[in-house]
């Protein structure tokens, strides 16, 4: 079930890390629907609480152009980014 918690999806590339897409919103249901909408070969999409910085979704783009889903036990924002969790809280201040 989600939760009524604000969250960020950052869509960026996967081979230089630079991230072209990132948007909140309340809950995440919208988000993933998104990012399978928007996962391509070389962009993945990465979803995350804004309070918390707990990964609650990511999605690899494959070349049968099908996203890889994963929904389970992703850890922390900073595993994956270092310090976007803190710039993200920050830039609404």
């Amino acid at each position: 079930m989600d939760k009524l918690d604000t969250f960020v999806l950052v869509r960026f590339s996967r081979r230089t890390g630079k991230i072209d897409t990132s948007m909140e919103g309340i809950g995440s249901a919208l988000l993933r629907f998104w990012a399978l909408q928007h996962t391509t070969r070389t962009k993945d999409c990465i979803i995350f609480s804004k309070t918390t910085g707990e990964v609650v979704f990511y999605t690899a783009g494959t070349d049968t152009g099908f996203p890889h889903i994963e929904d389970k036990n992703l850890g922390h924002i900073d595993e994956y980014c270092p310090e976007l969790l803190a710039t993200v809280q920050a830039n609404n201040k």
